[in-house]
């Protein structure tokens, strides 16, 4: 259970990408749980600002030797509505995020 948790952890942490207005760097969300039993579901919190309409993508996309991301894994992406807080904790499970909305598929953990 160990090694799931480092690998989920390292796999989310190089995998979340921004785009639209708010651009955010490394360091500034950090994740605050997960649970891969039914219903699967991850937090972070918001280390900065974020504008609404900001994006961030979550895949469970392993990386391989050869510089990519495996293929045919899930891919969930996040969108806040409006602005959001520092300190704000976003949830989010198959059914629906806490705040603002996601696309996509819950990755698989």
């Amino acid at each position: 259970m160990r090694n799931r948790i480092t690998l989920f952890t390292l796999l989310f942490t190089a995998s979340v990408f921004s785009f639209a207005q708010t651009s955010l760097s490394p360091g500034d969300l950090a994740f605050t749980s997960y649970t891969s039993d039914n219903p699967d579901e991850f937090s972070f919190i918001l280390l900065e600002d974020v504008d609404s309409a900001t994006i961030i993508s979550f895949t469970d996309h392993g990386w391989l030797s050869t510089g990519a991301f495996r293929a045919n894994e899930n891919v969930i992406v996040w969108s806040s509505d409006t602005a959001i807080s520092t300190g704000t904790i976003v949830t989010i499970n198959s059914t629906a995020p806490s705040i603002g909305s996601t696309t996509g598929a819950m990755p698989a953990f």
